[in-house]
């Protein structure tokens, strides 16, 4: 079999420039994003000139291809498919933002937002996208809500199921017990074809410990189920989106066989990547490339603007407090969702604590936390090495590893990581000294204090260039 080659991205979020992209308040919504807005159409005809003009056999788009449904944004992302597929295959899977899930569908004229937006509905999308992947199927499963998946076979020797996880038949995501029964089937039928299979879908199975904090634990066990039933339904390799970080993740299932996931970050904002795979001798080969620059209004940008978008909401409310600008600081706190009455209070409590993050070091905090902890608190050999560097500094370094899956990677023994994971450890020693009983609050403290490793290193797993064994029996 010769070797087959395909790209995969995630999370385009095309927004149209129709919508709004200028005024105040699209200036504070696009602040408080790590994905991009006006800029989306460029970030993406970029990423498509450089899939098309590489070597790989077709694309695959795993989910929330539009900012929120609106059926402006639907049509322009369209005709830039139609456009692109003229050099590609390119296949399609929509999700929850695709038909806007939370019916918060906006455009801004300057202070202003409206929701007047018309939007696709759920059962909209299978016919809408057609030509980009059911119109070349095998085999459909349609649900009660009518989103669609289906089973592709872009080369000899391959299958590839796109699976919509919207509707699980019980008002959340993931798949009915129909549905895994046509995923069993339809790798019943390419082990008969002696097809390698591999799948898609837009929400992930596997959750990071970030997630799991942010998830909780019932949905974290229904997450596990769903991977275990999916891999012993004959599908044990599956590509993601949703949460716009890169990750690859490996469970060892019940029935054997081991299931991974690649959780393919964002297109529309930092790190921008573009999954290149490859099937070959039994393994699929992934190596990840990051859209390195684009043209947008005649001037071009480097990745390093997509960097700058997706913390500088951070930097902005760490100046605001700096500068004493109490009605900044709450506007842009408020753009986050938390309300302008609780921004406005929070700034009596936080004003100065985010105010020395802007000039804080690593040394002075050490110090002053091994103060009040009796030395116990961060290496203190550590500290001194990288004692000059701002915490504000590091911390974003920290919230972009997340989102790149460790392009900076930095192993255990390096200053900077044993200092993160000091800090990180904080809450855990605070639940352990003050004898704390309440077991929700004790699992959370525990698992922020084991986020340091797969941040700061990257995982067990290289999420950005792996290999994975694959077989067709």
């Amino acid at each position: 079999m010769k070797e087959i080659k395909f790209c995969i991205i995630s999370d385009p979020h095309y927004y149209s420039p129709t919508l709004g992209t200028t005024g105040k308040a699209y200036e504070l919504r696009n602040e408080s994003d790590q994905k991009m807005l006006a800029q989306s159409g460029a970030v993406l005809r970029a990423a498509f000139d450089e899939m098309t003009s590489s070597d790989i056999d077709f694309i695959l788009i795993a989910g929330d291809v539009t900012n929120d449904g609106e059926r402006v944004s639907h049509e322009e992302f369209r005709e830039l498919l139609y456009e692109y597929k003229s050099k590609k295959q390119i296949y399609v899977i929509t999700s929850t933002h695709d038909w806007c899930s939370d019916r918060n569908p906006r455009r801004y004229e300057g202070d202003n937002v409206f929701n007047d937006v018309p939007c696709l509905e759920m059962k909209e999308l299978p016919e809408f996208y057609s030509d980009f992947g059911l119109s070349d199927a095998i085999s459909i499963y349609t649900t009660e809500a009518g989103n669609s998946s289906y089973a592709i076979r872009p080369a000899h020797g391959l299958t590839v199921l796109c699976l919509n996880d919207d509707y699980n038949g019980e008002g959340g995501s993931g798949f009915s017990k129909e549905h895994i029964e046509w995923i069993r089937e339809q790798s019943e039928n390419a082990k008969r074809r002696n097809d390698y299979i591999i799948g898609a879908n837009h929400h992930p199975y596997l959750l990071t410990e970030l997630d799991k904090i942010i998830g909780g634990e019932k949905n974290t066990r229904y997450k596990n189920d769903l991977a275990c039933s999916v891999a012993e339904a004959g599908l044990s390799v599956v590509f993601v989106g949703h949460t716009h970080m890169q990750h690859i993740s490996r469970l060892d299932t019940p029935c054997g066989r081991p299931f991974y996931e690649i959780n393919v970050a964002s297109i529309c904002g930092y790190p921008a990547p573009m999954v290149f795979c490859t099937v070959a001798n039994d393994e699929l080969i992934i190596e990840t490339a990051h859209l390195q620059k684009f043209l947008y209004n005649g001037q071009e940008y480097q990745n390093e603007h997509l960097k700058n978008h997706a913390t500088n909401l951070f930097v902005k409310v760490v100046r605001s407090a700096s500068e004493n600008k109490a009605d900044e600081f709450a506007a842009l706190v408020a753009s986050i969702g938390i309300g302008q009455k609780k921004a406005a209070k929070l700034w009596k409590y936080l004003r100065l604590p985010i105010k020395k993050l802007d000039t804080a070091t690593v040394w002075g905090t050490a110090r002053l936390l091994n103060a009040l902890t009796f030395g116990k608190a961060i290496d203190k050999k550590a500290a001194k090495a990288i004692g000059k560097e701002r915490v504000l500094d590091i911390a974003l370094d920290v919230f972009l590893n997340i989102f790149d899956g460790g392009i900076n990677t930095v192993c255990e023994n390096d200053a900077r990581y044993k200092v993160v994971s000091d800090a990180l450890a904080l809450p855990h020693k605070a639940v352990s000294v003050l004898h704390i009983k309440n077991k929700s609050l004790k699992r959370t403290s525990e698992r922020i204090r084991s986020l340091a490793k797969p941040i700061m290193t990257g995982g067990e797993i290289d999420s950005n260039k792996a290999v994975i064994k694959l077989t067709n029996n």
